[in-house]
């Protein structure tokens, strides 16, 4: 079975969307579980309707939500989803015929705009390169691994406040290679309506090179 993990706060405008792509999956051998950190709109209410196992964090942290969520799941692989994310049919079935411990896929803007499109393509040709090249790149937002890699590994560094899915990707590399699948996910580009193309480049761009170099990032935005 899959354990489909989403960290959330505050993601009642995103998370039925993403609910919504769930319930239409070709194969339903799948559990969701929402962990909710202190929202005060609709998201717990939203998850409890759509029948989501809910789990409620006491402390924020991506990295941490993410954990907290593991210990919870049933599944013997892990697809760590962030709210914002729509997903296709077929996802869950790709998710069970990949034959590698860990895997990420595509990612497309949800929105028609040629310069997001653009730039997602070439963020996602710079993870695959990395994956190439052994050095181990993945992106929070969505991140499919074995249950037992994942636990060996030792999970999310907790103390990240950014780039702490990079820094997994570079353990889990390490015993194993990260594959590519087949499907796109569609991603809603708030963040970048949020802080501009170049600020978001700049901001990843930063976290990763202080990942790489093996220090703790700091002043990011934590919980999403």
């Amino acid at each position: 079975m899959i354990s489909i993990i989403i960290p959330t706060h505050m993601e009642e405008k995103y998370l039925p969307r993403l609910l919504e792509s769930l319930k239409r999956q070709t194969d339903r051998d799948f559990e969701v579980i929402v962990v909710d950190w202190n929202s005060k709109d609709k998201t717990r209410e939203i998850a409890r309707k759509y029948g989501c196992k809910l789990v409620m964090a006491e402390k924020r942290g991506i990295g941490r939500g993410r954990n907290l969520g593991a210990k919870h799941a049933k599944g013997d692989v892990l697809a760590f989803i962030d709210a914002d994310i729509v997903l296709p049919p077929n996802f869950v079935e790709e998710v069970k015929g990949v034959k590698c411990n860990a895997a990420i896929c595509e990612w497309i803007p949800l929105e028609d705009d040629l310069l997001l499109k653009l730039y997602y393509r070439i963020s996602y040709l710079f993870c695959k390169l990395f994956n190439l090249l052994g050095i181990g790149h993945s992106p929070g937002f969505c991140t499919i691994i074995r249950r037992d890699i994942f636990e060996r590994v030792g999970g999310y560094n907790e103390e990240l406040l950014a780039g702490e899915d990079h820094e997994l990707a570079r353990r889990v590399r390490r015993l194993t290679k990260i594959c590519h699948l087949k499907v796109k996910i569609r991603m809603d580009s708030r963040r970048v309506r949020k802080e501009g193309k170049f600020g978001i480049i700049w901001k990843y761009t930063a976290a990763e090179i202080r990942v790489l170099l093996g220090k703790r990032v700091g002043g990011f935005e934590i919980a999403r």
